[in-house]
């Protein structure tokens, strides 16, 4: 189960004008294990997609089926206004490419989380440092 913790679970406490803290306030003395990113070489951006084909031969199985599959590929977007590149996924791989990508996510809602509560705090007139 993922917890994600909001604005008002977190107090920003400023020390001095060297350092500031994040407390957790929901009883925890450090954040939760999975509030850590996972290591930057297991991150990858992008979207997996799943096809099935059809061979054309009328007494295959994939006639009246879904077809052959599933093949399954990543989508990615090297520079922003390139088109998405797709790369074939081998099923042994499956698995491993789809953590990567919840990891991205994972680490995409951690930055969306800091950069909340750095517009709060610039909202606020408060002291980033």
């Amino acid at each position: 189960m993922n917890q994600v913790l909001n604005l008002s679970d977190i107090e920003v406490i400023l020390s001095d004008e060297e350092s500031s803290s994040v407390i957790f306030s929901s009883a925890q003395a450090s954040p939760p294990p999975r509030a850590r990113p996972a290591p930057i070489e297991q991150i990858v951006r992008g979207s997996l997609m799943e096809t099935y084909k059809r061979c054309g031969r009328p007494n295959c199985h994939c006639a009246d089926g879904p077809g052959h599959g599933p093949k399954r590929y990543l989508s990615t977007i090297a520079r922003t206004g390139e088109r998405p590149r797709l790369g074939y996924v081998p099923n042994a791989a499956y698995a491993q490419v789809a953590e990567f990508l919840v990891n991205f996510r994972k680490l995409q809602e951690m930055l969306n989380e800091i950069c909340a509560i750095n517009a709060e705090l610039l909202r606020r007139r408060e002291s980033l440092d």
